[in-house]
């Protein structure tokens, strides 16, 4: 019953992330610092922005839909699921993580 009870733990651990593992969550916010390291002069700043931006595109999104978005540009006409998801998502990171343009 033990060894169950493990390998059923085991699996709900390594599925919670979305596909995101470590190295993935580190490479994700290291993307972000270079990218936006031009428009955020502050360094404080820009860490605390791509760790907000990061933490809350990892929970939205899979590795799988990532990879997908970087393969191809994502429109409404082919993937409206994915697009819709993406403008809600920078409507509200926007907000929560305090970016402005």
């Amino acid at each position: 019953m033990k060894i169950y009870f493990l390998i059923i733990l085991f699996f709900l651990l390594s599925c919670s992330d979305n596909g995101w593992n470590d190295d993935r969550k580190k490479n994700l916010k290291n993307e972000c610092i270079e990218n936006a390291s031009n428009q955020i002069l502050d360094k404080e700043e820009l860490l605390d922005v791509c760790s907000c931006v990061s933490k809350a595109f990892m929970k939205e999104f899979s590795w799988e839909e990532y990879q997908e978005m970087l393969s191809m540009r994502i429109t409404n006409e082919n993937n409206p699921e994915l697009s819709s998801k993406l403008q809600v998502y920078i409507s509200s990171v926007m907000k929560d993580c305090n970016i402005s343009l």
